[in-house]
């Protein structure tokens, strides 16, 4: 450590090169650019030491600028992926020690630790650590869209992001986001409305002076509202755009359980969510509809496996015994729990034998001969007590002529 750098320093560049570690091993280092590599830890750095209310906000700014001016950064999405996850995980691991150090000493022995005085640890857990940052987009690629807000979600790990819209280019204070409401719609927001008058001012001088590719953080000193309720709304809003745009969208345990607390916060209800938390009960009419459906198909996939049936292809004879197996199968188990009856069966045996007819698909009598009547192996020995009466008469008369 130099020694004419500031404790609070030191522990800022100790997190530098600790993020180095952790992200640029042997294996991987040769993935990054020099400037992305850079990028990576000292944001690492600076979203760590301001979580824990170290403000190196002066130095770590001029030094992002040094490293990024001028530099293309691929899959910046990925590097701030990275570097949630990582300044994550280092949050943990410091608050855990801080954690085992509190039960040992004294509480105000422990504040003084690291100079990190009057903060309090246990709402500092309460909030979900989101990384929030700023990218005001390069010069060259800026239409309306001149920045974009990236948002780390420290509860679903997902990564998403707002765009910043300037469509009156001669005006700038025409910038402004469309921030998900709990209803389900979006409003227009300006971006003033969003941000403190200091931060504010440096993204607008970057989009309409700078030559742009810049990123700012995005602290909850410097908003106007609430980080982790706008992180909430567009988590939201995620769930929104996924039932909407997907013809059926399927939902995660994760994401159904983060629907449940969003309904009991006050968010609207999602169609789509609502079904699988609350599946419409099956009528007699929706289970009749269902079977009869399914009866088709199994009845009709026998009666094309019958009609490939030849008597010197054995597989063509197991495929058709296999479908007709399965087609008697549910027919009966249907018909014996009243789910549909006989009749159904009936009209419904003839429609797609009509089918089959119009297609050209056609029994043989050489193959048809070969099926047996299934509807008599559901009622075996039924003429067995007649069997063994006459069987024991000709007992009898044959023991007679003896």
């Amino acid at each position: 450590m130099n020694p004419r750098n500031s404790e609070l320093q030191n522990v800022k560049t100790l997190l530098h090169e600790l993020a180095h570690a952790k992200l640029h091993t042997a294996e991987t280092h040769m993935n990054y650019t020099a400037p992305e590599k850079e990028f990576q830890a000292e944001m690492t750095a600076y979203t760590v030491s301001s979580y824990f209310g170290i403000d190196t906000s002066n130095y770590s700014l001029e030094y992002l600028a040094n490293w990024t001016q001028g530099k293309e950064l691929k899959e910046k999405s990925k590097l701030l992926k990275e570097v949630h996850e990582t300044s994550t995980e280092f949050i943990e691991t410091i608050e855990n020690t801080l954690e085992k150090a509190k039960e040992q000493i004294h509480e105000k022995e422990v504040e003084s630790m690291g100079n990190i005085k009057a903060m309090d640890h246990d709402s500092l857990k309460e909030t979900p650590a989101h990384l929030i940052t700023i990218e005001v987009l390069d010069k060259d690629i800026q239409d309306e869209e001149v920045a974009r807000i990236h948002m780390m979600d420290a509860v679903t790990k997902e990564i998403n992001y707002l765009s910043v819209w300037n469509p009156d280019k001669s005006d700038r204070e025409d910038l402004y986001v469309s921030l998900m409401e709990k209803n389900g719609n979006r409003e227009n927001v300006y971006l003033g409305n969003i941000l403190k008058l200091d931060l504010y001012e440096k993204v607008q001088n970057s989009i309409f002076d700078g030559e742009g590719n810049r990123s700012f953080i995005v602290h909850e000193k410097d908003a106007s509202m609430s980080l982790d309720e706008i992180v909430k709304d567009e988590r939201y809003g995620f769930l929104v755009d996924k039932a909407e745009e997907q013809k059926d969208p399927s939902f995660s345990e994760k994401e159904v359980e983060l629907y449940k607390e969003m309904k009991e916060e006050g968010y609207a209800p999602i169609g789509s969510l609502e079904q699988k938390l609350n599946p419409l009960p099956h009528t007699a009419k929706h289970v009749t509809a269902s079977m009869e459906k399914e009866l088709s198909g199994k009845y009709e996939s026998f009666k094309r496996a019958q009609s490939y049936e030849t008597v010197n292809d054995i597989d063509s004879i197991i495929h058709r015994v296999q479908m007709e197996e399965r087609y008697f199968t549910t027919k009966h188990v249907a018909i014996d729990n009243e789910l549909i009856t006989q009749d159904s069966v009936t009209q419904l045996e003839h429609k797609v034998q009509e089918k089959l007819n119009k297609e050209g698909v056609t029994v043989t009598k050489q193959t048809a001969s070969k099926v047996v009547d299934r509807e008599k192996q559901f009622e075996p020995f039924s003429n067995f007590t007649q069997f063994q009466n006459v069987a024991k008469k000709k007992k009898q008369e044959v023991e007679l002529e003896r």
